[in-house]
């Protein structure tokens, strides 16, 4: 009915508004250095905007967050930072579109995604034929229905944490960051001692997600970590 798409939006919209705000809130006690002993309040909302939020601008917003904390939380005695750069280093590989998926086979398999749906087809067309359900609503289902996928979403949070990453640590990115590099060094050491069989399907999917890695910081990080880290690499 009408009123169930109406409140179904309206929870929606408050769920999201509630996660910017939130996101909002960690972003400015991040630029304050205002950070409490423990980083979970802070930490949670600004990845979970990095991962979800679908305005560009506010989830660019998170991602320069993450960055900022990354490096103030590394002097902290048990810091959070490795495990934040290396949930980084896996959002951006999560939509398939972006980051083939290797398969047993040994081929890589590129997936096109389409938004899931919260409401149906029939829903839509239901509401657009009713005479009780005005012109907003309808159009608010439409948009509903073209979201973009939610990897997609993640995969963009990602890879806008990863630049943020390259321009908060200018030349020292790789090194003050290893977990970003580690992954790279180690995938590139596994083909290299393994020439005669095939590598394992988890293996051979790292050294995709690491060539989408390489992909996202090549065009950001600055010449000298350029020149020292990812050079050697061609």
């Amino acid at each position: 009915s009408a009123l169930d798409v109406s409140a179904l939006r309206l929870r929606e919209t408050e769920s999201k508004l509630h996660q910017s705000v939130l996101a909002a809130a960690a972003a400015v006690a991040v630029a304050f250095q205002q950070l409490p002993a423990k980083l979970n309040p802070i930490i949670q909302p600004l990845m979970a905007a990095t991962r979800r939020e679908r305005d560009e601008e506010l989830q660019s917003e998170a991602a320069r967050a993450i960055a900022k904390l990354v490096k103030r939380a590394m002097s902290r005695e048990k810091s959070p930072s490795g495990k934040i750069c290396s949930n980084i280093f896996t959002m951006a590989c999560s939509c398939p579109e972006t980051t083939p998926t290797v398969t047993e086979s040994g081929e890589k398999k590129v997936v096109v995604q389409t938004s899931k749906a919260t409401m149906t087809t029939k829903a839509s067309s239901s509401s657009k034929k009713s005479a009780s359900i005005d012109d907003a609503t309808a159009a608010a289902a439409d948009v509903i229905d073209t979201e973009i996928p939610e990897t997609a979403i993640a995969a963009r949070g990602g890879a806008k944490a990863l630049r943020e990453f390259c321009r908060e640590f200018q030349d020292e990115v790789f090194t003050k960051l290893p977990t970003v590099m580690t992954p790279i060094n180690e995938s590139l050491a596994m083909v290299a001692s393994n020439t005669t069989e095939q590598l394992e399907t988890s293996i051979r999917q790292t050294i995709s997600n690491c060539c989408r890695v390489v992909s996202i910081v090549a065009g950001t990080c600055t010449q000298t970590a350029f020149d020292k880290n990812l050079r050697p690499l061609t």
